[in-house]
């Protein structure tokens, strides 16, 4: 399981979702594969890693909640973070000098900050101290966790209206640099070899995704094709593969 390409560790759910759907995908490796041109320059153990990473990508982005969810819960962080500051700002205003009379008067020194025991996974035994009470800091970093709180609120994408794709045009992007690079020809944005991998892709990622009709034919999924002819009609903003890229930024021989 490839999750070492992200900034934070996923939940345990998360992790036991993807891990589930990638056992489902990897099934799918020889007709994967087999939909592809065994070129002098393939290489079958990359092409399949680089496949399972965004497999992977797209099982994270399943479990994610959906949009709505996300901008509310964002929202009240940000509300539970503004009255956290303002109880922190008053509770600070309210301890302004007793300490500091409270040690002149009964001659009381600083404490250590008090701490406590904690196990570590291999069973040894540490000591963590917590830290000291500093209430004007606890103001201002509240604060400016408000406000990066509200900048994410912005920050979470919005879905378009209409249908929703089959496959977003990031998806499809990664899929053509792949087929590109791997058999040496170009993604057509018709009925042909790469809508065929695009689908067998779909399929390997959702078990109910149907890749043949009800007499055992290919079908053509309308919607898929719609998807594709879309992501192509558009420049990728970055490749997949780096390889693939540079393949077709060489002149070709007249």
């Amino acid at each position: 399981m490839v999750l070492d390409f992200l900034s934070e560790a996923p939940t345990p759910a998360v992790k036991k979702a993807v891990k589930a759907g990638l056992a489902e995908f990897e099934k799918h490796k020889k007709t994967l594969l087999g939909q592809l041109s065994r070129s002098r320059s393939f290489d079958q153990e990359k092409c399949w890693l680089r496949l399972t990473r965004l497999a992977q990508v797209y099982f994270l982005w399943q479990a994610m909640p959906p949009a709505a969810k996300r901008e509310a819960d964002l929202r009240k962080l940000a509300e539970a973070l503004g009255r956290a500051s303002r109880l922190a700002e008053k509770v600070r205003q309210d301890n302004i000098g007793s300490e500091l009379v409270t040690h002149l008067i009964e001659g009381i020194l600083p404490r250590e900050p008090r701490g406590r025991v904690v196990i570590g996974e291999d069973r040894s035994i540490g000591v963590e101290f917590y830290p000291e009470t500093d209430f004007k800091q606890m103001v201002g970093t509240l604060k400016e966790y408000q406000t990066a709180v509200l900048r994410a609120v912005l920050d979470v994408p919005t879905r378009l209206t209409g249908p929703s794709p089959s496959l977003s045009k990031g998806f499809i992007h990664a899929l053509q640099d792949e087929f590109e690079h791997s058999t040496g020809r170009r993604a057509g944005r018709g009925v042909g070899p790469f809508l065929r991998f695009v689908m067998q892709f779909r399929a390997a990622l959702d078990p109910s995704y149907q890749t043949t009709d009800e007499s055992g034919d290919e079908r053509v999924d309308e919607s898929m094709l719609d998807a594709i002819k879309h992501a192509l009609r558009k420049p990728r903003l970055f490749p997949f593969s780096d390889s693939a890229s540079k393949d077709r930024r060489r002149p070709t021989k007249k």
